[in-house]
């Protein structure tokens, strides 16, 4: 006989397992649904992205700049533009030629003057700006002195353009003029352009034009009021 454990087991329905048969007659297991973060944990990882990103760019700055590390600028002046960029060199930093000058009194070549002045600290990779003597004098615009002022006006002005002058020549005419400029013995005209290292010459007046212009003039009146005279007589 059945008990009412075996009736009540036989007669309980068993809950039919929801499967999924596929094309090849398997039957597929039933999906796992996909777990979902919060919002405020994606806000959270950005933040932790872009501080780490900050942190990184701010250690390469220092890094490539070597933030804190600086050197004294040495004295370059005196001198060759390759022992120039040797020293530096050694010390980390860089040389440019940016300029040059002439000085007749320092050789030629060589380093006369540096955008850093030398003891000065700065930072590794730093670029010094050099001056560097030039090995050929510059040359200069004659201005328009001949037949146009006097020799002191001449003197002053060409003098503080730079120029050299040697001994004047003298030549008969108005005192002090300046009729001429001479350059390596020979005339030059206006815009002529001359070493500044050479000297040019200034031809000025002596006086004895018009010293003798005077004469004659003493001398003509003269003859006049005498001519004048021997015809009062006839």
């Amino acid at each position: 006989m059945l008990t009412d454990k075996d009736k009540d087991f036989s007669g309980a329905e068993s809950k039919p397992v929801s499967t999924k048969e596929g094309k090849d007659g398997k039957v597929d297991a039933p999906k796992k649904k996909q777990k979902k973060y919060p919002l405020w944990k994606n806000v959270l990882a950005m933040v932790v992205l872009v501080a780490l990103f900050i942190t990184g760019a701010y250690w390469a700055s220092i890094f490539y700049t070597r933030h804190g590390k600086e050197v004294a600028v040495p004295d370059l002046k005196g001198l060759t533009v390759r022992q120039a960029y040797e020293r530096l060199d050694a010390l980390e930093l860089y040389g440019e030629v940016r300029d040059s000058i002439y000085n007749r009194n320092i050789p030629p070549g060589v380093i006369c003057d540096q955008s850093v002045h030398a003891g000065n600290y700065v930072k590794i990779g730093r670029t010094i700006g050099l001056t560097v003597n030039s090995d050929h004098a510059p040359t200069l615009v004659l201005p328009d002195v001949a037949d146009n002022m006097s020799y002191r006006e001449a003197t002053a002005k060409l003098r503080s353009m730079g120029f050299t002058l040697g001994d004047p020549e003298y030549i008969e005419g108005e005192r002090d003029w300046v009729y001429s400029v001479k350059y390596k013995g020979y005339n030059v005209s206006v815009g002529t352009r001359i070493d500044i290292n050479e000297p040019i010459t200034l031809v000025v007046g002596d006086g004895h034009y018009m010293m003798d212009e005077l004469e004659f003039d003493a001398y003509g009146d003269t003859i006049g009021s005498v001519y004048g005279d021997i015809l009062e007589i006839f």
